[in-house]
C-alpha cells in the first residue's frame, strides 16, 4: 500500500464531502523510517487545533485540542486515511485534511467533518 511523506500526511484539514472529493492525492511513496516524529500543526474551520505527528508508516498520533489519538492507516486509494478512536483522518492535496467523527462500528466516516490546513 502506497503511503505519503509525513509532511504530505499531515499537509492540512478540510471541510470538504471527502467521500466526494476527487482532488484526494494519489501518488503516495513509502516513508522511510528517519521520518518518525515528522509533524504538522493544523487549524481546522470550526477553530481546533490540531497536531499530528508520524510514528511510523501505518501510524500516527493526532493531538486534537488537550486530546491524544493514535491512529492507524485504514486502506484507501486516493489520499491517506487513518482511523483511530473516535476520529477518521483524511489527508488530501499538500496543505489539507478533513477530520471527521466516527459513529459506533463506522470503518469510513458518514460525518461530512471539519476541513483543516497547515498553519
Amino acid at each position: 500500500m502506497k503511503r505519503l511523506a509525513p509532511l504530505l500526511l499531515l499537509a492540512g484539514c478540510g471541510g470538504q464531502d471527502v467521500t466526494a472529493s476527487t482532488n484526494m492525492v494519489d501518488t503516495a511513496t513509502p516513508v522511510a523510517a528517519s521520518d518518525a516524529g515528522q509533524g504538522a500543526r493544523f487549524l481546522c474551520a470550526d477553530g481546533r487545533t490540531v497536531r499530528a505527528v508520524f510514528i511510523d508508516p501505518e501510524t500516527l498520533t493526532l493531538h486534537i485540542g488537550d486530546g491524544t489519538t493514535e491512529m492507524r492507516s485504514a486502506v484507501e486509494t486516493n489520499g491517506a486515511r487513518y482511523l483511530g478512536d473516535k476520529w477518521q483522518w483524511w489527508t488530501h492535496g499538500l496543505q489539507q485534511a478533513t477530520l471527521s467523527p466516527l459513529k459506533p462500528g463506522e470503518t469510513v466516516a458518514s460525518a461530512k467533518g471539519v476541513e483543516c490546513r497547515v498553519q
